[in-house]
């Protein structure tokens, strides 16, 4: 009987410690995913609403929009709703440039910028929200 409580213990003491493994290693995960947001907010960021052409507009957003779907798959689900506020407004910003065309993105400008704004407002805040589960990242 001693053996198999000792054998049972050391069963659970190998499963503890791998899960506890398993978490350091999706908490890793999610931390590079974050840096990697934030080089794609950077890009973003770096967009001068006065000088722009639709395709970087086009090209800056695909890869935040491909860093996003990273770091949710990444973060199971951490903060759903700051996702969804960068979403919309990536969405907001493709649809006004495309819609404005190569030829009329001069009057659409303020619009632009401001939408730009707002995609780099939900860009951070989901990044500081998800990056709190990195520590002092």
């Amino acid at each position: 009987m001693g053996r198999l409580v000792g054998g049972l213990v050391g069963v659970a003491l190998v499963v503890s410690g791998c899960a506890a493994q398993a978490q350091d290693a999706k908490a890793t995960d999610v931390c590079a995913q974050v840096d990697d947001l934030r080089d794609a907010v950077h890009d973003v960021r770096d967009l001068d609403a006065a000088t722009l052409t639709a395709d970087q507009v086009k090209d800056a957003l695909g890869r935040l929009r491909t860093e996003l779907d990273q770091v949710m798959a990444a973060a199971d689900g951490t903060a759903r709703t700051d996702a969804a506020a960068l979403r919309e407004a990536i969405a907001d910003l493709r649809a006004t440039v495309v819609a404005a065309g190569p030829d009329a993105l001069t009057t659409a400008r303020p619009l632009v910028a401001q939408q730009l704004d707002a995609v780099r407002d939900a860009a951070q805040a989901l990044q500081r929200d998800v990056a709190a589960t990195c520590g002092t990242r």
